[in-house]
């Protein structure tokens, strides 16, 4: 119920209450919470990965790759954004590519 009445004002705060949407089925409300924020944070890799993570709940599958594929393999997120990319891949029918980038 805090999740769904409550926006932080802290972008942190606003990221990790993102994550927390995910996590319960809610990418349209974890959206919502960092769309401002990815677009003045294009850099931050913690951001762009929940944004990925957004467009695989939402079966946006070619988004999410896209935006796992811009993530640094060497960023904080790096290795999550790989596994995320693989996912989507995988879910666009492009399993041999998704196994070929796992390894």
């Amino acid at each position: 119920v805090w999740l769904a009445q409550n926006e932080p004002s802290d972008p942190d705060a606003r990221l990790l209450a993102a994550r927390a949407n995910l996590l319960l089925g809610q990418p349209e409300r974890a959206a919502s919470l960092i769309e401002a924020d990815v677009l003045l944070r294009p850099d931050a890799p913690d951001l762009q990965l929940t944004a990925a993570e957004v467009e695989l709940q939402r079966g946006h599958w070619a988004r999410a790759a896209e935006g796992y594929a811009r993530i640094p393999r060497g960023s904080s997120a790096g290795k999550a954004a790989r596994q995320g990319l693989s996912r989507s891949l995988s879910a666009l029918g492009l399993g041999p590519l998704a196994d070929e980038l796992a390894q």
